[in-house]
C-alpha cells in the first residue's frame, strides 16, 4: 500500500518532502483498517465470498469500522488461479471448455451485480494465455454492452545478444544488460491499441513504483 501512494507523488516528478512523507504515514495508517482482504482456497469458495460481500459491507458488522466508509473498488487478483480445478472437473476436451464458459458466466454475473449494487469500480487480473492478443484464461468473455476496459502490463524486453558475438563482447556486455534488467521496467497499455501507438506508459518497480515516462517505449 505504501507503493501505491508513492506512486502518485512520484508521477508528479517532485520529491517527497519530510512533510509530505509524514502526512502520507498518517494516511496509510488511516486507511488500512479499511482494506478488506479474503484469500479463497476454491473456485467455490471465491463465488461464496463475492455473494457474501454485500451483507458483510452493507450490514452493521461488528467484524469491521468501514460501515459509513465509500466502497472504492473491489480488486480480484489473479482470477487464472482456479483455471486448473474448473477444467479438472470435466473429463474431455469440449466439456472442459464448457465448464470454463459456465465459470466464465458465474464470475461476470457476480463482478457486474457487485459493480452496480456497491457502486464501485471492480479490477480483475490474470495472466495472458496467448503474448499475440493479450487474452486472459477467465473470463472468457464479457456480456455484451460491458463496459470494459482491458489493460496488459509486460516487462520491457532486453535486447538479445547478437548472433554469432564472441565470448568476449558477450562479457562485456552482460554487465550492461544486468543493468538493464536490474532497472525493473515494465510497460502497461490499453489492449486493442497497442504499446507502440502511444497508448501507455512505463514505469520502473524498485524500492517503490516510478513512473519514467508516457508513450509505451
Amino acid at each position: 500500500m505504501s507503493s501505491l501512494f508513492k506512486t502518485s507523488l512520484v508521477a508528479t516528478e517532485k520529491e517527497i518532502n519530510d512533510v509530505l512523507k509524514s502526512d502520507m504515514k498518517s494516511v496509510i495508517k488511516a486507511a488500512l483498517p479499511h482494506l478488506h482482504i479474503f484469500r479463497p482456497q476454491s473456485w467455490p469458495s471465491f463465488l461464496a465470498t463475492l455473494d457474501s460481500l454485500p451483507e458483510y459491507l452493507l450490514n452493521d458488522n461488528p467484524q469491521h469500522k468501514s460501515m459509513h466508509r465509500r466502497i472504492h473498488s473491489i480488486i480480484l487478483e489473479d482470477i487464472d488461479a482456479f483455471v486448473w480445478s474448473i477444467r479438472n472437473t470435466s473429463t474431455t476436451v469440449s466439456s472442459s471448455s464448457n465448464t470454463l464458459a459456465t465459470a466464465s458466466i458465474q464470475l461476470t454475473t457476480s463482478v457486474a451485480k457487485l459493480g452496480k449494487l456497491l457502486s464501485c469500480a471492480t479490477i480483475l487480473t490474470s495472466q495472458s494465455t496467448t503474448l499475440s492478443s493479450y487474452r486472459p484464461s477467465l473470463p472468457t468473455s464479457w456480456p455484451q454492452g460491458s463496459p470494459v476496459t482491458r489493460l496488459a502490463v509486460r516487462r520491457v524486453d532486453v535486447l538479445k545478444f547478437a548472433p554469432a558475438i564472441s565470448v568476449e563482447d558477450a562479457e562485456k556486455e552482460r554487465v550492461q544488460r544486468w543493468e538493464v534488467v536490474s532497472r525493473g521496467r515494465f510497460e502497461c497499455w490499453r489492449v486493442g491499441v497497442g504499446a507502440r501507438d502511444g497508448e501507455g506508459f512505463v514505469f520502473r518497480v524498485g524500492k517503490g513504483i516510478e513512473m519514467e515516462r508516457e508513450g509505451g517505449r
